[in-house]
């Protein structure tokens, strides 16, 4: 993580045109761990990912392009508002708070071991009335 090391193998895995795939991997991977710690792995390389995976001039209009400005083809600056995080990222951003919600769940206070998959099928709101019920 930030070592030469792991920048050129970032940047190898893009060239190849696969790091949004692995990306999406190590998303995926998470939400499917149980282990906390490797869940954070996972996440931290899927962040790291998403550093090398934006850079591309033509991915102005994705929040993490290359530039923070945006012209338009009349020469003017569009408006920042414009700008959008990329699929990846609120995918990223969701799983993450789905983790932290099923992690919470799974505390030996609350007792409510859940995969993924079964939160997904019974919805927070479910998940809401299980707990009060």
């Amino acid at each position: 993580s930030g070592s030469p090391a792991s920048d050129e193998a970032a940047r190898a895995i893009n060239k190849t045109g696969k790091l949004l795939d692995a990306i999406e991997t190590c998303i995926d991977a998470a939400v499917k761990e149980f282990d906390i710690p490797m869940q954070k792995r996972l996440l931290r390389a899927a962040s790291y990912g998403m550093h090398f995976a934006y850079k591309d001039p033509s991915d102005r209009k994705i929040m993490g392009g290359s530039s923070s400005t945006v012209t338009n083809n009349h020469g003017d600056v569009d408006n920042l508002m414009n700008i959008q995080p990329s699929p990846t990222a609120v995918k990223f951003v969701s799983i993450a708070q789905k983790i932290r919600v099923t992690n919470a769940l799974r505390d030996q206070e609350v007792g409510f071991a859940l995969t993924s998959s079964q939160f997904d099928s019974i919805s927070p709101t479910g998940v809401i009335s299980r707990l009060i019920a």
